[in-house]
């Protein structure tokens, strides 16, 4: 199995808030952002909360940091080699839960949440994106199919497999 050495390891609750409504609404209480598109995903049946609060270790590498080397990759392929580090999809949760429990991410950071995308309004498969822009907080989307590519300084959020 390849060692990883990731940017940082962070560990977050899912299921603090019954509701995507619920946790939207905590998001802008704290100051948050979340972008029409991010809010349209929440709302998406897809997007679904942990029954009960509990834990996710997460893990945020870089492309670089995943593969060793510095290269574009698919997102098909960071993923399925991200699962072979022992690293797996994050529930969709976890992007709006990171904005809610990230408060001090650094200024000019953006973390894409590795899942399996959810339509945006468009109809595009996307993922979360947890961002920060001077003071704002913010959680938006990124389009994603198989065959995006992303550069290796692009960061992605991954969720450590519990035999790690």
């Amino acid at each position: 199995m390849k060692v990883i050495y990731p940017t940082k390891i962070l560990t977050i609750k899912l299921g603090t808030l019954p509701t995507a409504a619920m946790l939207l609404k905590e998001i802008m209480n704290v100051g948050g952002i979340v972008d029409d598109e991010a809010k349209y995903m929440m709302m998406n049946k897809r997007f679904t909360i942990a029954k009960k609060e509990t834990k996710a270790m997460l893990v945020i590498v870089s492309v670089n940091e995943l593969f060793g080397y510095d290269t574009t990759k698919e997102y098909s392929f960071i993923c399925e080699y991200a699962k072979r580090a022992g690293l797996d999809l994050c529930p969709a949760e976890v992007g709006p839960q990171l904005r809610l429990q990230y408060t001090d991410q650094p200024k000019n950071e953006w973390v894409r949440i590795a899942m399996e995308p959810i339509a945006d309004s468009k109809g595009r498969p996307s993922l979360f994106v947890v961002g920060r822009f001077n003071k704002p907080k913010l959680v938006s989307y990124d389009d994603v199919y198989p065959s995006s590519y992303f550069h290796p300084t692009e960061l992605f959020a991954f969720v450590c497999s519990k035999e790690h």
